[in-house]
């Protein structure tokens, strides 16, 4: 076999590997739900101006941090809502939300580099953090309707650590868990069959409580301090 037959089918190799890989990484992207909110910008009007900056895998906490939106439009915040991945500075708002889903027991990237990049803009006025997930559903399951107990939000408190690393200055926020929503019918089939395995369940179900999200929206909406 010649040297150039044998390049050939080298590069031949590969090219077919990666496009292997990159079939494989398709498999294990999240379908996008039909309920993911569309990022919405600043409204006119004289209110305060409000940013809820979100991170959402399968539009549960995106559909979350619509709600929280439509509590503070109704109190008169003129709000805008926004993925991380294309939010805007907080520069020219007077209030900051945060949310993200849990992905192995941590903030989504994007909202922790973008919470990160914004940490002393977010912290001289008034913000607040959420985060939703399927651990915290399955607490409040076992819980049979209770409240989580302070070693339940301690354990999901270290959700954050990632995010308070990245924005040591927010380290002293509080932040608020929601559970989630997982639709096993939303994945893609090789996600569908290791998630599992990933996340060390099979629960699957709507868990979220849109009262409790909206009731804790027009709590940190009413506190002067983030």
């Amino acid at each position: 076999m010649d040297h150039r037959k044998r390049k050939f089918l080298k590069y031949g190799a590969y090219s077919a590997a990666a496009a292997a890989l990159a079939g494989v990484g398709w498999q294990f992207r999240p379908t996008l739900p039909n309920d993911a909110p569309a990022d919405i910008a600043l409204a006119d009007g004289q209110g305060d101006r409000l940013l809820i900056v979100y991170g959402s895998m399968l539009g549960s906490t995106g559909g979350q941090a619509a709600w929280m939106a439509e509590v503070a439009r109704t109190a008169g915040f003129r709000v805008a809502l926004f993925s991380a991945e294309n939010a805007p500075a907080p520069d020219g708002f007077d209030r900051v939300m945060v949310g993200s889903a849990i992905r192995a027991a941590a903030w989504l990237e994007p909202v922790v580099n973008w919470t990160a990049a914004h940490a002393e803009a977010i912290a001289t006025r008034p913000h607040s953090l959420f985060q939703c997930s399927m651990t915290c559903a399955g607490m409040l399951l076992g819980n049979q309707g209770g409240p989580l107990t302070t070693d339940q939000s301690a354990q999901l408190q270290r959700d954050t650590d990632s995010l308070f690393a990245a924005a040591p200055v927010l380290a002293q926020t509080d932040v608020a868990f929601f559970p989630g929503r997982l639709d096993f019918d939303r994945l893609t089939p090789v996600l569908r069959v290791g998630y599992p395995f990933v996340a060390g369940s099979v629960m699957q179900g709507d868990f979220r409580d849109r009262e409790a999200a909206e009731s804790w929206a027009r709590s940190s909406l009413s506190k002067d301090t983030g």
